[in-house]
């Protein structure tokens, strides 16, 4: 993942340095300025690079979690400030604009990212006892004698759900998953709910109710692995790729920016 293409951008508008007129020198001072800016911020920009590397290489590991990856976004957000601050001759001002832009977004994404770090092994943990538990479940189902047998099982699972479900409330999701994690909390508060209806009309042995409601508790099951879920996933995925094309993008439209001033000035 190639997400800091600012680096290479301030580098390359250095050619505009030492031009001959009034024009020319406030162009090439604000070039000056952005490129010492950069140079300030060499190391923790190296760092940056070096951070998303690493974390790229080793995927979601709950031992690489988010420790390096906000020092990264404060990075960015610090260049980004410190070229908010930077005034740009109008003949600089679409570039100025544009490489605040790119920070920005740049800023915003490192933030997602960084996110998503914290978010992924918390969120595998906490769904961790699902898969036990539904094995159990059935098991205990298969042996089930009687509707008794049936209300423990039932109990006992929605013991199990209800703890996972209030955990992940309290989880924070990047934007990019917040679809997917939204249909997961909601498909884990119906399966709960669903065996909490079932078990008291199994209990009750309320015959009109218990066929509805275990429909109910099937189709409920069945929502936490369903086609919505994986739509839900690749609609995020889709969504993380165009991010980075727009910050692509964004970069090379400066390019474009550059090549254009030193035509004009040159």
């Amino acid at each position: 993942m190639r997400l800091l293409a600012l680096l290479a951008t301030l580098v390359i508008v250095l050619g505009l340095a030492g031009c001959g007129n009034a024009r020319r020198h406030a162009v090439a001072r604000y070039i000056e300025s952005v490129n010492a800016i950069q140079n300030d911020m060499r190391l923790p920009l190296a760092r940056v690079q070096y951070s998303y590397r690493r974390f790229v290489r080793a995927g979601s590991s709950p031992k690489t979690g988010s420790a390096s990856l906000w020092p990264a976004v404060r990075s960015l957000r610090q260049l980004h400030d410190r070229l908010v601050r930077l005034q740009a001759p109008n003949e600089a001002a679409p570039m100025a604009h544009d490489l605040v832009l790119l920070t920005a977004r740049e800023a915003a994404f490192a933030r997602e990212v960084a996110l998503f770090a914290d978010y992924v092994p918390l969120y595998r943990r906490l769904l961790e006892p699902l898969g036990a538990a539904g094995r159990a479940f059935r098991a205990s189902l298969r042996r089930a004698r009687g509707p008794a047998a049936q209300v423990v099982a039932l109990r006992a699972y929605r013991k199990v759900v209800a703890p996972i479900v209030a955990g992940l409330d309290r989880l924070r999701p990047p934007p990019v998953l917040v679809p997917l994690h939204t249909r997961q909390v909601d498909a884990l508060r119906r399966v709960g709910a669903a065996a909490g209806r079932l078990s008291t009309a199994l209990e009750r042995q309320d015959t009109a109710r218990i066929g509805p409601l275990l429909s109910e508790f099937e189709a409920a099951s069945q929502s936490t692995s369903s086609l919505g879920a994986q739509r839900a996933q690749i609609a995020a995925a889709r969504a993380y790729n165009r991010r980075l094309y727009a910050i692509r993008s964004l970069a090379a439209r400066i390019e474009q920016e550059r090549l254009a001033l030193n035509d004009r000035l040159g």
